[in-house]
């Protein structure tokens, strides 16, 4: 893996819940695991309309550094966007990862 292709700084984030002091309610943050350098594509990008509204979708491609503590269930925060991930795929032997992801605009 080139280190000149990782030229953007991308945030890893992972799922908690907490319970609402005032409602009780369960409320979902995202609390920040890693920044890490990658190399971002956008890959393609989609509207819809559903609802009566708009829908806009963004499939990118990232490729980072290895590591073995990405899960589905987490997010990437990009651009001031957040991308829900689909499981990564491992590049050679454990010298990268590619993860496709999607982000749903407004």
């Amino acid at each position: 893996m080139r280190a000149g292709n990782l030229r953007h700084r991308i945030t890893i984030e992972q799922p908690v819940e907490t319970q609402d002091a005032t409602t009780g309610e369960l409320v979902t943050t995202w609390l920040a695991v890693d920044t890490v350098w990658a190399e971002v594509r956008p890959l393609r990008g989609t509207e819809e309309y559903v609802a009566q509204q708009i829908k806009a979708g963004l499939d990118t491609r990232f490729r980072l550094r290895y590591r073995d503590d990405i899960t589905p269930m987490m997010a990437i925060r990009h651009g001031g966007r957040r991308y829900d991930l689909q499981p990564p795929t491992e590049i050679g032997n454990r010298e990268g990862l590619q993860i496709l992801a999607t982000t749903r605009g407004e």
